[in-house]
């Protein structure tokens, strides 16, 4: 066999071996067929302004990693939605992000939504909010990593 012809070979099986890797559970939490998502942000509690935290703040931090991957729908409203809610205290914080779609339940056929996805963290803050943008982020990163391992093939181009 040639070189060539050898190295394709390789990466099919490569390629074939990592698209095994995706379980029907994954599929349930994390497929939309590659759907942008709209990006939801929580209200926050009057603690996060005594820190400086700023839903813009958290707002900016979501749409630019989502814009990046090519995932971002700039609807104010609809489905499939990335929710982020953040509460902080007078030391701790958390951090929760949840994927939400539409789903179908097979018995009845009824449509709805729900959160098929959550992830999140725990913490304090020390009074600042760059640690509870940084556990967002990391939520955020580890998230996208997933939706895109999962919706591989529908978000190649």
């Amino acid at each position: 066999m040639k070189r060539p012809a050898l190295l394709l070979a390789l990466a099919l099986a490569i390629s074939g071996a990592v698209e095994a890797e995706v379980n029907d559970l994954e599929r349930f939490d994390l497929g939309t067929d590659c759907a942008p998502l709209v990006l939801i942000v929580e209200d926050l509690d009057p603690h996060a302004e005594k820190i400086g935290l700023a839903r813009d703040a958290i707002r900016l931090a979501g749409e630019s990693r989502l814009r990046a991957a090519r995932i971002y729908n700039p609807e104010p409203y609809g489905t499939p939605y990335l929710y982020v809610r953040i509460g902080v205290g007078s030391v701790a914080h958390f951090v929760t992000v949840q994927l939400g779609k539409e789903v179908i339940d097979i018995a009845t056929g009824l449509h709805g939504l729900a959160d098929t996805w959550e992830s999140g963290r725990y913490g304090t803050h020390g009074g600042g909010s760059d640690v509870i943008l940084a556990s967002l982020a990391r939520i955020l990163d580890r998230f996208i990593a997933d939706y895109l391992r999962v919706n591989e093939s529908a978000c190649s181009p």
